[in-house]
């Protein structure tokens, strides 16, 4: 329960004191920051476990239909659930997502907070779920509806991108986003322009192992879509969207 409760406090207080930096120091910091518990539903009784053991001590017995807040879903398919104050562990596949979590309001400091503001805009292609971790069997924390607009964080994982989304920060597959052309329409497109300088592949992913979409020559001009990859930067290319190597462009 103590630790529960430390896990909330202190992104908290982390929000709070980045809040009063500089703009252009918070836009540099990438927060690990879930305000708010998302809610599941017992699709069975059963019971809550003190640690991930059926043969653990049982802390409460939690009826079918009842809402639980899940606290952690890292450990796998054991889940870390909190129930009238209560917490323990459960068996995942005992749970189901609740719709109550796309209703519900985030905490406001995340809201208002213009953290993520310089990050790059991109738009989900289908209704996406947005995960506590980076894999499917986590959580997820919310359901993000075809069309939206999400700021990537961190797309340093080529599949699990970390993105903001109405105030909440959690993990998307990358494969579900396009960049939104009309930030890039806002932007100088000469600031963005940049040569490929030597002849290399044009990707379908940020990999060297990802399908070639066609070869460049040495000079072909590009327009760079996402510059936060270290190895690898999103670019178009005759009105089409893939990937080529950073080093290999200049300005």
């Amino acid at each position: 329960m103590i630790t529960s409760m430390i896990g909330r406090i202190v992104p908290l207080l982390m929000l709070c004191i980045l809040c009063t930096l500089p703009s252009s120091i918070q836009a540099s910091v990438v927060l690990p920051v879930e305000i708010a518990s998302p809610i599941y539903i017992a699709t069975t009784s059963f019971d809550l476990y003190e640690t991930r053991s059926s043969s653990s001590k049982v802390v409460v017995e939690v009826p079918k239909g009842a809402e639980v807040k899940v606290i952690n879903s890292s450990y796998g398919s054991w889940w870390q659930v909190e129930y009238k104050k209560r917490t323990g562990f459960v068996q995942s596949s005992n749970l189901k997502y609740s719709s109550i979590n796309d209703q519900m309001e985030y905490d406001p400091i995340v809201n208002s907070s213009n953290l993520y503001n310089s990050k790059p805009t991109f738009n989900l292609k289908t209704e996406v779920n947005l995960f506590e971790h980076d894999a499917s069997s986590s959580a997820i924390l919310l359901k993000m509806p075809e069309g939206s607009n999400v700021k990537v964080v961190d797309s340093s994982n080529s599949q699990w991108w970390l993105v903001h989304y109405k105030g909440r920060t959690g993990y998307a597959r990358s494969s579900d986003m396009n960049y939104n052309n009309d930030e890039l329409v806002s932007r100088s497109v000469a600031d963005n322009m940049r040569k490929v300088t030597k002849a290399t592949s044009f990707r379908d992913g940020p990999d060297s192992k990802a399908r070639v979409l066609l070869r460049f020559e040495p000079g072909d001009q590009v327009i760079v879509l996402d510059d936060s990859g270290h190895w690898w930067w999103k670019v178009s290319f005759q009105g089409r969207e893939g990937w080529v190597k950073r080093q290999l462009l200049e300005k």
